[in-house]
């Protein structure tokens, strides 16, 4: 009796000390152009085309679903064809890793530092050139677990224009 109850125990503990973890989420929580107060982030459809010149301002809201936030990347899709300028963004107060062999928003890439959970960060944009019918945003959240990352594209449409057949 002892032995089935030893076993017993010993599944229920290994049971409650696998990981359990979820992946870390990304919520886009603003998207605006230019200087408007219209929110595109739950009807990008109605987002009127990309031209050059164009500003964007990103919302992002990220949770480490119960674990430690590690990185964020952002980045365009097709980095031969660069659309836009730099992109700015602008950090939570605290919470990012200082160390500049980590953090490098000039090149997307954020390190958090340990024990934070969540932030919130917005990036800003501009349209430097349209070479293609659309301009991908990658972007990718890792936390400190071993679960995977979350990933989201974020597509807007550009006025690019047609070259007229003769």
């Amino acid at each position: 009796m002892r032995k089935i109850l030893f076993l017993l125990l010993t599944v229920i503990l290994s049971q409650a000390c696998t990981s359990t973890s979820e992946n870390p989420i990304i919520e886009i929580t603003s998207v605006t152009l230019n200087d408007s107060s219209l929110n595109y982030s739950s009807s990008a459809e109605a987002m009127p085309e990309l031209k050059k010149g164009d500003e964007l301002t990103i919302g992002l809201s990220l949770n480490g679903n119960g674990e430690e936030l590690n990185t964020f990347i952002v980045h365009e899709e097709n980095e031969l064809e660069k659309q836009l300028d730099e992109i700015d963004i602008d950090l939570p107060d605290t919470g990012v890793s200082e160390d500049k062999n980590f953090t490098r928003p000039e090149e997307g890439i954020i390190t958090f530092k340990n024990n934070v959970y969540q932030a919130n960060l917005t990036l800003e944009a501009k349209v430097k050139d349209i070479k293609r019918d659309f301009l991908t945003l990658n972007l990718y959240l890792f936390s400190r677990s071993e679960s995977e990352g979350d990933v989201k594209l974020i597509r807007f449409r550009t006025a690019q224009k047609k070259l007229s057949q003769q």
